[in-house]
């Protein structure tokens, strides 16, 4: 079984209501709207309720207020581990993905003494 097949009961998921924070803010200019969305995930365990490690996905939606109604808005994502400003169809971000973050960000902790 390759890595982003599914293994039933073994497999983590990211996305449930419960486990999901948004924020929101708005920003305007003369030509366009924007609204900017903060995506949280993180892996809660009976062990420990409050995650100790959340991962970030931030969204950026511009409506022009110049181009026409028609036209669909733009909408642009940055995971938290990467530079790069993302399209949506662009890259497919998965439950692999930002488990990969979210663990680093958990060893790195391992590491940090307070």
């Amino acid at each position: 079984m390759h890595r982003g097949a599914s293994r039933g009961k073994d497999r983590v998921r990211l996305v449930q209501e419960s486990e999901l924070q948004v924020s929101s803010l708005l920003e305007f200019d003369k030509v366009s709207d924007f609204y900017f969305y903060e995506a949280k995930f993180c892996i809660p365990t009976f062990c420990y309720p409050i995650a100790q490690a959340t991962v970030g996905v931030y969204f950026t939606i511009e409506v022009s207020r110049v181009v026409p109604e028609h036209l669909p808005v733009r909408v642009t994502f940055k995971l938290e581990s990467l530079r790069r400003v993302l399209v949506p169809g662009e890259i497919l971000v998965d439950d692999e993905m930002l488990l990969r973050v979210l663990y680093s960000k958990l060893a790195v902790f391992k590491e940090l003494c307070f």
